[in-house]
């Protein structure tokens, strides 16, 4: 049988005890240039030809050793989380609003 816990809190959750939710987060490198490939046969010959010259150049980068810095193009992973925790990760999944509030003690 398989255990898992809350990747967040470290919670148990067995089953039939506690519900597991599964948070699956991905992330991709999108290129922002207003190339269309459908305005014609040729513009899409050449536009491909320049994503194509930009992927060999960016593989000699990776060759070199160069991209150790540069995260993955695409990336995937899978998070068990608690209830408690999935809904925290759905009202704010980057953390924005925890991260911004300053933390003072109580004197």
């Amino acid at each position: 049988m398989r255990h898992y816990s809350c990747d967040l809190c470290g919670k148990s959750l067995a089953p039939g005890d506690n519900a597991r939710y599964v948070l699956r987060v991905e992330g991709y490198a999108v290129c922002d240039d207003d190339t269309r490939l459908d305005e014609s046969e040729a513009d899409s010959v050449d536009a491909m030809d320049e994503l194509l010259t930009e992927q060999v150049a960016f593989e000699a980068v990776e060759d070199e050793g160069l991209s150790e810095d540069l995260p993955p193009a695409n990336a995937k992973k899978d998070y068990d989380l608690c209830r408690g925790c999935y809904g925290r990760m759905l009202s704010d999944p980057l953390g924005l609003a925890t991260r911004h509030a300053p933390r003072f003690s109580r004197n």
